[in-house]
């Protein structure tokens, strides 16, 4: 059986914002300057949150015995890590990490700060959006607080569990309660957009098929 995620990934932002747009639900969108690293990458599926601050007593080890155990080796298989780092100083994502998320099952990585290894990242096909990207890493400089907890990211709150979609065209967010029907309806809304699309190719006049399929 197809998961919510994998059905996700086959939507773009645009058409999961007709559906939420059409059945009154709020429309989420994350900060539009956090893109992806690549213009193909997508992100989709259920939300892993992490959070954490800089903080320059922290030791090397320390710093990574952190983010390995419980982000690298802690997140689970399936979902989207979202990081709020509260830092524009550092980059939070490098291939190491991207290698080591995409080997166990992560679907992506968004990060309300920096990554490094755009490059690497891009070759190993995971996908990560940033804010920004600088070599400057997190190592013995930042300190992982908090995972599975709510964090607040362009003033929009993101819930673990909450389902994330995000594209060239932008990110939004599906609020976990809603998240089964708003799926299955942005499925259904897409594959009528492509009978429609088909429709128009094939020279049919587009107030005709508008009046078919209720939409343009």
């Amino acid at each position: 059986m197809t998961s919510l995620a994998e059905q996700l990934a086959t939507c773009n932002t645009p058409g999961l914002f007709d559906v939420l747009r059409i059945h009154g639900l709020p429309v989420r969108e994350l900060p539009r300057e956090v893109r992806a690293l690549s213009p193909r990458m997508k992100l989709a599926g259920p939300v892993f949150t992490i959070t954490g601050r800089p903080d320059p007593a922290i030791s090397v080890h320390e710093s990574l015995d952190l983010f390995i155990s419980r982000v690298l080796s802690g997140a689970p298989r399936g979902h989207v890590v979202v990081c709020q780092p509260n830092d524009h100083a550092r980059s939070a994502m490098g291939d190491l990490a991207a290698e080591a998320l995409k080997q166990r099952g992560i679907r992506g990585y968004y990060i309300d700060g920096g990554s490094r290894d755009a490059d690497e990242i891009t070759e190993i096909g995971f996908p990560v959006f940033a804010r920004y990207t600088s070599p400057v890493d997190i190592v013995g400089s930042w300190r992982l607080e908090a995972t599975d907890v709510p964090v607040v990211i362009g003033g929009v709150t993101v819930n673990p569990g909450d389902y994330l979609l995000g594209d060239r065209d932008g990110t939004l967010l599906i609020d976990k309660e809603h998240a089964e029907f708003v799926i299955t309806e942005t499925v259904r809304t897409m594959q009528t957009d492509s009978r429609m699309r088909t429709e128009i190719r094939g020279g049919r006049d587009p107030y005709d098929a508008f009046l078919e399929f209720g939409k343009l």
